[in-house]
């Protein structure tokens, strides 16, 4: 399907540090939904992902840079964001999947699985649990973006889940569909559907010059990035074991601290329970 911005409109939404969080070292989890009002990108110099920029120096060079675009108006933005401990987002997707007897009871995290015929960890299950009810409570907010350009519809634009690439099957992305199908998730997006007064809720991965990772690497998506990022840095500046680490975090959390402070990101608070 071809969608153009005319007629649907587009949200992008990452994590930090990771989607599948069950085996990651970090305390801590941002996620973030992002909606561009405009976007000059002819005059935007390439940026590239968090990761692929090396160094404190040329991170903290790549969010003055940003920060200048939006400043000069050469971005405009909303931002959604959520942050969460770890142990707190293991918990709500493992309640959410014993909840729907999609597991009958936790036991290891390396257990396998088949969910869709899928065949996945209950530890990765648990984490794309966690996902798909952020993803489904956001649709909320991505209902009021559509109505406020007065479109009919939009999409989500997901981040390439871990394992996920452009060359090999979309297993997590099937998980995902399979999980935001049962009814309370899938309640979310029908209701807020029916709330804004709109056609359809849609979200996946996108594609541009027939290419995943194409649309990756748009200036949105980087953006998105660097934004959940930021905001974790943000969350974990009290958290530091050590002043190198607390020096870190400050000058990698000045993107979000700026967004805040302006208005275009608002930091929201979700309670689900099962």
């Amino acid at each position: 399907m071809e969608l153009e911005k005319k007629n649907c409109t587009f949200s992008y939404v990452d994590v930090s540090p990771s989607e599948l969080f069950h085996n990651t070292s970090s305390t801590h989890l941002a996620f973030v939904l992002t909606n561009f009002i405009h976007i000059q990108k002819s005059s935007l110099n390439p940026t590239r992902q968090f990761k692929d920029v090396r160094g404190l120096i040329r991170k903290i060079k790549t969010i003055d840079y940003l920060i200048d675009q939006i400043e000069m108006n050469k971005i405009g933005l909303l931002a959604l964001g959520y942050l969460t401990r770890r142990d707190m987002a293991f918990e709500s997707g493992k309640n959410f999947l014993l909840h729907y007897r999609i597991i009958d009871k936790y036991e290891r995290s390396d257990q396998r699985i088949i969910i869709n015929k899928i065949d996945t960890s209950i530890g990765q299950l648990i984490s794309l649990a966690w996902y798909s009810l952020m993803l489904s409570a956001f649709s909320k907010q991505v209902g009021s973006f559509i109505r406020y350009e007065k479109k009919e519809q939009g999409i989500i634009f997901l981040d390439l889940l871990p394992g996920d690439n452009q060359d090999s099957p979309k297993s997590k992305l099937e998980i995902i569909k399979y999980l935001t199908a049962q009814p309370a998730l899938k309640s979310f997006f029908d209701d807020a559907v029916l709330y804004n007064g709109i056609k359809r809720i849609g979200y996946g991965y996108g594609m541009k010059n027939n290419s995943i990772k194409g649309l990756k690497n748009d200036f949105e998506f980087v953006l998105t990035d660097w934004i959940a990022q930021s905001l974790n840095c943000l969350h974990n500046n009290g958290l530091a074991k050590d002043e190198m680490e607390e020096k870190r975090n400050f000058e990698l959390s000045k993107l979000a601290g700026y967004l805040i402070k302006k208005g275009y990101l608002k930091v929201i608070s979700i309670k689900l329970k099962f």
